[in-house]
C-alpha cells in the first residue's frame, strides 16, 4: 500500500512502515 504512495512515505518516517 505504501509503495503506491511514495509522497506519504516522506510524511511518515517510520510510523506506518512498522
Amino acid at each position: 500500500m505504501m509503495e503506491q504512495i511514495p509522497k506519504n512515505a516522506a510524511l511518515i518516517p517510520l510510523g506506518f512502515e512498522n
